[in-house]
């Protein structure tokens, strides 16, 4: 019996030592204080057993931390424990699967390479700084086939690179702030990640996607003051989510999407004050995107959302732009839709479509044009539909200007207070039904330049030209169905109704206006960007004191 007692202690003593070792935990102190156990981090990483916790004393510690082993490495917080190279090429390798490390401060390399090199799988770094001695061509972190790895709460800044991650999949970067880099964040193949609520401030590129990332998502993140880009995505990247983020005063382009394809812009906040070549969202052969949700406030900025060269079959809904020069521009891209936009006070086109076919324009108003610009500008296309928008106060230039585009329906639109309403120039078969032009300066609608096989019934025409001619046809254009024209006010109610220009006639004007289902009613411009700069204020009060 005796003898069985004294084995069953034995078994749990064996048990209790087995698990000290693997929970085990080891003091680095650089000053060798009396409750260290090592004065190196160095040495500590090379005695301890896989799994242990390192903890690390304030302090600057002048060596290379380098581990394949799995550790928890904690420091005393990235102000008061310093680990510095002293220009070695890297200052932290981890190739340690399962490594997670905190509170340190890493300063180096003197030239080249990056401050930590992470080739491991689950890996962990928060609160640590990512610093320099000397030389600002380094990365931050490099990771390179590191799958799940988190990056939180941690800081770079006056790097090359502030993080790079390439051929890896599940990436989590989230509360860091960089700042002073030519790119703060930068992926390359990387698969099913997200970038999370970082300031990055001052960077000539806030974030890069390219070579095939996809299923990446980046959001709440305020990136302010761009060098050349906030965010830039290219080269065969799909899937791609961009949502709430304030990206403000970027130099040339807030959101930049080039060869890339299934991209979301959505819910963001996009502001410039001190640029006249910004475009706030820019397009270039990236196809099946959806712009939808955002404010943009785009100061001088050259085009608020540009599509061009092959963007086919974008979705540009429901944003707001305004005080800026030019709001959308569609160019060489076919199949888009654009809908339930709300444009107003830029001092540009309002909304230009050139070369671009089977376009979709819908609800959409757009009015108050601060410069002798168009609100809209269809130029060298066909196969439009027009509909539902409200196109208004643009005291110095026509509303709409159509000009050698073939194809063109316009229908339920609110046409008002205008220079001209609508002028259409060496254009083909277009036809305009069930509108409302009203109290523009000279005529409601105008054909001119060859403009033929139009045809212009159940609209309504009020006060146009101060009711003396609202409708001018320099051809031979159709103002009936045959047996149904339009209604005008200044009708006398007898006879047909006389077009200015070649002789041509509404042969059966309406007594009263016609049920159109045209927008009925101007929107309260003021209310609305009140509205958006409250809107902007509480998320920047929200991202800076809360």
């Amino acid at each position: 019996m005796r003898i069985w007692i004294f084995v069953g202690f034995l078994f749990l003593a064996l048990i209790a030592i087995i698990s000290s070792v693997e929970g085990v935990s080891f003091v680095v102190d650089d000053d060798n204080g009396t409750w260290a156990d090592y004065g190196s981090i160095s040495e500590a990483l090379n005695d301890a057993p896989e799994g242990s916790t390192i903890y690390i004393y304030n302090g600057t510690y002048e060596e290379e931390i380098n581990t394949g082993k799995e550790f928890t490495i904690i420091g005393n917080g990235s102000s008061d424990t310093k680990v510095d190279a002293n220009g070695s090429d890297v200052v932290m390798t981890l190739n340690g699967n399962g490594t997670f490390v905190s509170g340190l401060h890493l300063k180096g390399p003197a030239e080249g390479d990056e401050v930590v090199s992470v080739s491991a799988e689950n890996v962990t770094i928060e609160d640590c700084v990512f610093g320099s001695n000397s030389d600002p061509s380094s990365s931050g972190l490099m990771g390179h086939g590191s799958h799940n790895l988190t990056i939180r709460r941690c800081t770079w800044k006056d790097r090359e690179r502030g993080v790079k991650v390439r051929d890896a999949v599940n990436i989590l970067i989230e509360d860091c702030n960089g700042s002073s880099n030519d790119k703060g964040i930068i992926f390359d193949n990387v698969q099913n990640a997200t970038i999370s609520n970082n300031d990055l401030w001052r960077n000539e590129y806030g974030i890069w996607l390219r070579d095939g990332c996809s299923d990446v998502t980046i959001e709440d993140n305020n990136v302010d003051d761009s060098g050349e880009n906030g965010i830039e995505i290219r080269m065969d990247c799909n899937n791609i989510t961009i949502f709430d983020n304030d990206l403000l005063r970027a130099d040339r382009i807030a959101i930049n999407l080039t060869d890339t394809g299934d991209v979301l812009v959505e819910d963001n906040y996009i502001f410039d004050d001190h640029t006249d070549n910004m475009n706030g969202v820019r397009l270039v052969r990236s196809e099946d995107c959806t712009i939808h949700n955002n404010t943009i406030e785009a100061g001088n900025a050259a085009t608020a959302v540009l599509l061009e060269k092959y963007s086919h079959r974008c979705n540009i809904s429901d944003n707001v732009i305004y005080s800026g020069r030019h709001a959308i521009r569609v160019n060489v891209s076919n199949g888009c839709l654009i809908e339930d936009n709300w444009i107003h006070n830029n001092s540009g086109i309002g909304l230009h479509i050139e070369r671009s076919n089977r376009t979709d324009v819908h609800g959409n108003v757009i009015a108050d044009g601060t410069s002798s610009r168009e609100l809209m500008m269809i130029e060298n296309c066909y196969d439009l539909n027009i509909t539902k928008n409200n196109l208004s106060r643009n005291e110095d230039r026509v509303a709409i200007y159509i000009d050698e585009t073939d194809d063109v329906w316009f229908e339920n639109n609110t046409v008002a207070w205008s220079q001209q309403g609508l002028y259409a120039r060496s254009s083909d078969n277009i036809t305009i039904v069930y509108n409302e032009f009203i109290n523009n300066t000279y005529y409601g609608v105008s054909f001119s330049g060859s403009t033929t096989n139009c045809l212009v019934h159940h609209n309504n025409f009020y006060g146009n030209y101060d009711n003396d001619g609202q409708a001018y046809d320099s051809a031979s254009n159709d103002w009936d169905d045959g047996s149904e024209g339009n209604w005008w006010s200044d009708w006398d109610g007898n006879g047909t109704y006389e077009i200015d220009g070649s002789g041509q006639e509404d042969g059966s004007p309406f007594a009263e206006p016609v049920e159109t289902g045209a927008p009925e009613k101007v929107p309260e411009i003021g209310l609305l960007l009140t509205v958006a700069s409250l809107a902007f204020l509480a998320v920047f009060i929200r991202r800076r004191y809360i």
